[in-house]
C-alpha cells in the first residue's frame, strides 16, 4: 500500500520545518507491552488518603499477555509493585486498578510514575508514563482573602507554554504588586510567551450553603491589543467543562473587550490597564454549588508579546443585600510614586453593591 507523508504551512512565519529518517515499517513483535494510560487518580478537591490508582495497559504485540508486573510510585516514595493478572490478547487493552492505594490527603502536587515491566518487551520506550496530580484545597467558609504575601496561596499554574509565575515582580511595566510585595503574574521579570494557552488555579470552593457570593481582585493587565487577553472561568462538575464568567461590564472592571483573536470568542481583559485595577463580580450563577473550580485564563497568538497580566488581593465574600459596597477602583494621580503635602489625589470610586 502507498504511504505519504504532507506537510503543509500557513501564510506567514516560517522555521527549519521537518525532517525524516529511519523509517521502518515491520510486523508487530511477539511480546509488547504499552502502559497507554494513567487513568486515576486526576487533578481535584479534597483528594483522600486512599486514593485510587489504576492504569490502562495494551498488548501491542502478537502474544496474549499475563501476570503482568505493573508499578507506580508517588514523588520519590518506594515504588508499589503489583501483579496485572490480564490476559490482555493481541491488540485489546485493559485497565488494572492497583489493590494499594495512594495517600494524597495532603494538599499540593504529586508526581505519580507507573511503569510495566514485562519479560523480552521487544519496546522499553513506551512502559513509563508520569502524571501530575494536583490537590486543590477546599474552602467552605467565606470570607476566603489572599494577598500572596506568605506563600503562593496555594494556587498551582498549568496548560500550555505557561508563563505564570509567583513571587516580586520585577518588569518594566508590572514591577510591583498590589498590595505588599508579591502577586502571580506571567513572567515575573519579562513577557508571555508566544501561542500560550495557560490558567492560573484558584482553590476549590464549596457554596452549598452560600448565597449571592462576591469575587473581588487586583488585576493589571499588559497584552497585545485585540490579540490576547485573560478571563476568569469556573467549573462545577470537577473541570469536565468550563464556564466563563461574566460578559464585558457586568461587573466592576469587568473585561474590556468581548473577544481577541486568541480567546475562542471568550471575553477577556487585553491591552493596558495602565496600573492595578480593583474588578469584582457578583457569584450568584454558583449559588448552593457544593464543589466549584475557579482558574485565570490567558491566552496569546503567534506572534508579539507583553508583560501580561497580574493577579493580586483577592477576596470571595458573601455580599450583603442592600447594604452599599463603595471602593476605590483606580488610583488616577499622582502617577509618581512620591506622596507629598502639594500631590493632589484622583481615584476612581464605584458602587460594587447595594443601592
Amino acid at each position: 500500500f502507498p504511504v505519504t507523508i504532507d506537510f503543509v504551512s500557513d501564510v506567514s512565519v516560517t522555521h527549519d520545518g521537518v525532517a525524516i529518517d529511519d523509517f521502518r515499517v515491520s510486523d508487530p513483535p511477539p511480546v509488547e507491552a504499552k502502559l497507554a494510560a494513567i487513568t486515576a487518580p486526576l487533578t481535584g478537591c479534597g483528594l483522600p488518603n486512599n486514593a485510587q490508582v489504576s492504569i490502562r495497559v495494551k498488548n501491542q504485540g502478537t502474544q496474549s499477555l499475563s501476570n503482568i508486573p505493573v508499578h507506580y510510585r508517588i514523588n520519590a516514595l518506594a515504588p508499589i509493585a503489583e501483579v496485572m493478572p490480564g490476559p490482555i490478547a493481541p491488540g485489546d487493552s485493559l485497565v488494572y486498578n492497583f489493590s494499594t492505594r495512594a495517600n494524597l490527603s495532603v494538599v499540593g502536587t504529586y508526581t505519580l510514575t507507573a511503569y510495566t515491566a514485562v519479560t523480552g518487551d521487544a519496546d522499553l520506550s513506551n512502559d513509563t508514563l508520569r502524571s501530575i496530580v494536583n490537590h486543590i484545597s477546599l474552602v467552605s467558609s467565606l470570607p476566603y482573602t489572599q494577598n500572596f504575601e506568605a506563600n503562593n496561596g496555594g494556587w498551582f499554574s498549568g496548560g500550555s507554554n505557561s508563563s505564570w509565575a509567583w513571587g516580586m515582580p520585577s518588569g518594566v511595566v508590572i514591577n510591583t504588586a498590589a498590595s505588599g510585595q508579591r502577586a502571580w503574574v506571567t513572567n515575573l521579570g519579562g513577557n508571555y510567551n508566544n501561542d500560550e494557552e495557560s490558567y492560573l488555579q484558584l482553590p476549590c470552593f464549596n457554596f452549598s450553603s452560600i448565597q449571592n457570593a462576591n469575587i473581588s481582585f487586583s488585576i493589571y493587565f499588559d497584552t497585545e491589543d485585540t490579540y490576547d487577553g485573560v478571563n476568569l472561568q469556573y467549573s462545577t462538575n470537577g473541570g469536565a467543562s468550563w464556564q466563563v464568567l461574566g460578559a464585558v461590564g457586568s461587573g466592576t472592571n469587568w473585561y474590556s473587550s468581548p473577544s481577541v483573536s486568541s480567546s475562542n470568542g471568550q471575553p477577556v481583559w487585553d491591552g493596558t490597564s495602565s496600573g492595578w485595577l480593583r474588578a469584582s463580580h457578583s457569584l450568584s450563577a454558583l449559588n448552593n454549588a457544593s464543589s466549584v473550580l475557579m482558574r485565570f485564563v490567558f491566552t496569546s497568538d503567534m506572534s508579539v508579546v507583553e508583560e501580561g497580566i497580574g493577579i493580586d488581593s483577592i477576596v470571595i465574600g458573601n455580599t450583603p443585600t442592600n447594604v452599599p459596597d463603595i471602593g476605590v477602583s483606580q488610583l488616577l494621580a499622582p502617577t509618581a510614586p512620591a506622596l507629598n503635602q502639594d500631590n493632589n489625589v484622583r481615584v476612581v470610586i464605584d458602587i460594587v453593591t447595594g443601592k
